[in-house]
C-alpha cells in the first residue's frame, strides 16, 4: 500500500523524498529549521535501508508523521510518532491515532507481529503518546558509552579469541544458543526466529565476531560501525560458558581491536583493519541485568541516559523493576 483514501479526505501514504521539508515542518514542530534537523530527516528518507517515513495528509496539509524501521520481519522500530498539534491536545491525539490505525494495518498484512519503539526518559511526553496508540512499557533501557580517552589496556588471552567477521550461519546459530535464559529483555526472545535473527544482523555496516575457547564457538558479539563511533548491538555466552570470566576478557580484547589501531590483536586483514579513528563505543542493556552492567562498568562505560522500551501490541511482562 502506497496510498490510502478515505470519505474524509483524508489521505495517509508513505512520504517521497519531495515531501521531506513539509515533513520535517510536522516532525519537529517549534524546534524545525535547524540545518541538523533538516540533515537527519533528509537523511532518514534517502537511506531506504534504515526507515520509511509515513504522513497522513488532511486536504492536502500535513498532520502527522511516523518512521517505521526496514527489513525486520516479525518486529519493527518505530520512531516518536507526531503531529503539528501539542502533543497534549485531543487533536494530537486523535490525529497520531488515525495515523496509527493506517500503518499498522499495512505493516500486519506484511506480516510483522509487534512494533517496538525506545524513548528517552527525558522525553516523556513521548511515551504518553505511543501509550495512546496501545504501545505499553516493556522494559528499562541503560545506555552506556566508553570513550577512547579512558584509560585502559589488554593483554593477550591465551585460552580466548575472537573471530572477527566470522561465518554469518555459525554466528545465528550461537546466537540463538546465547538467549536462553538471558537475562537482557527476555520477553523478546520468542521474537527471535532464525529469520528475523539473520535479517537483523546481516547489514553492511554490522560486524559479527564469534568468542572462542580452544577453538570452540563459545559466545557471540555484534558491533555496528558509524563514523567514529561504534555501537555493541549484543555480547552474549551460552549457558555453559558464563561465570567463568570469558566475557570479561573478549570484551577487552574487542575494545583494544577498535581503540588501539597498532594493538597486537589487530593482526591480520579483518572487517576491524578499516576502522581508523574510532573515538566512542555505545551500547543499550536491560536495567534488570545486572551482571552485564556490571560487566560494562568494570571494563569502563559509564551511564548517560535511560530508556523505555516499549512494545506494540503489549505482551506478557514480568513488569519494569
Amino acid at each position: 500500500m502506497t496510498q490510502k483514501q478515505t470519505p474524509s479526505d483524508t489521505i495517509v501514504r508513505q512520504a517521497k523524498d519531495a515531501d521531506w521539508h513539509e515533513v520535517v515542518e510536522c516532525w519537529y514542530g517549534y524546534e524545525k529549521g535547524t540545518p541538523e534537523n533538516l540533515s537527519f530527516v533528509n537523511g532518514l528518507l534517502n537511506t531506504s535501508s534504515a526507515y520509511t517515513s509515513w504522513g497522513l495528509w488532511k486536504q492536502q496539509h500535513l498532520q502527522a508523521v511516523c518512521w517505521v524501521s526496514n527489513g525486520a520481519i516479525q518486529y519493527v522500530h518505530v520512531l516518536p510518532v507526531r503531529s503539528i498539534y501539542r502533543f497534549d491536545t485531543p487533536l494530537h491525539q486523535k490525529t497520531i491515532v488515525e495515523l496509527w490505525q493506517y500503518v499498522t494495518e499495512y505493516y500486519f498484512d506484511q506480516g510483522v507481529l509487534y512494533f517496538q519503539a525506545l524513548i528517552s526518559k527525558e522525553l516523556s511526553h513521548e511515551t504518553e503518546s505511543l501509550q495512546v496508540l496501545g504501545f505499553a512499557p516493556l522494559a528499562n533501557i541503560v545506555r552506556m558509552r566508553l570513550l577512547k580517552e579512558t584509560n585502559f589496556t589488554a593483554s593477550p588471552e591465551e585460552d580466548v579469541t575472537l573471530d572477527v567477521g566470522c561465518d554469518r550461519s555459525l554466528f545465528i546459530q550461537v546466537l540463538k544458543h546465547c538467549f536462553w535464559d538471558s537475562l537482557d529483555v527476555p520477553e523478546l526472545n520468542v521474537l527471535n526466529s532464525q529469520q528475523a535473527l539473520v535479517q537483523q544482523y546481516d547489514g553492511p555496516s554490522v560486524i559479527c565476531v564469534t568468542i572462542e575457547r580452544i577453538g570452540e564457538p563459545i559466545g557471540v558479539i555484534a558491533i555496528e560501525t558509524d563514523g567514529e563511533n561504534v555501537v555493541l548491538k549484543y555480547i552474549g555466552l551460552v549457558p555453559e560458558a558464563r561465570g567463568e570470566g570469558y566475557a570479561s576478557k573478549a570484551l577487552a580484547m574487542l575494545i583494544a581491536k577498535l581503540f588501539h589501531t597498532n594493538s597486537h590483536l589487530l593482526r591480520g586483514l579483518s572487517p576491524l583493519g578499516s576502522l581508523k579513528s574510532i573515538n566512542t563505543i555505545e551500547l543499550r542493556v536491560d536495567a534488570r541485568n545486572a551482571p552485564a552492567i556490571r560487566l560494562y562498568k568494570n571494563a569502563g562505560f559509564t551511564e548517560f541516559d535511560t530508556e523505555t522500551m516499549l512494545l506494540y501490541p503489549p505482551i506478557t511482562s514480568p513488569g519494569l523493576r
